[in-house]
């Protein structure tokens, strides 16, 4: 049986066609653990504004879309405030 979590705010999901990768709060989906990170597979990651943004690691977290059909998404952690979802990683992860 695999583990899922429901998005249960909507609001709080962004979909970004320029962001370069799917980041969540340390907070989002917390009984999911979080896997360090190597230096270099740590992302360099920026606001808006140009400032660096803080990484924690990354957090694989599985969706039920519809009854017995499950998605998962490999998160990086980040010290942001919302939900992430990256267009162009999804793209890059379709091919």
């Amino acid at each position: 049986m695999i583990a899922s979590f429901r998005l249960t705010n909507p609001e709080s999901l962004v979909i970004d066609s320029g962001a370069a990768c799917h980041v969540c709060p340390p907070t989002y989906a917390d009984d999911y653990p979080i896997r360090p990170l190597t230096n270099s597979e740590t992302p360099n990651l920026t606001t808006a504004s140009g400032n660096r943004i803080t990484i924690f690691g990354r957090r694989k977290i599985f969706y039920e879309i519809v009854e017995g059909f499950y998605l998962s998404i490999i998160f990086t952690v980040a010290d942001v405030t919302l939900l992430i979802v990256s267009l162009r990683q999804l793209q890059d992860e379709k091919q």
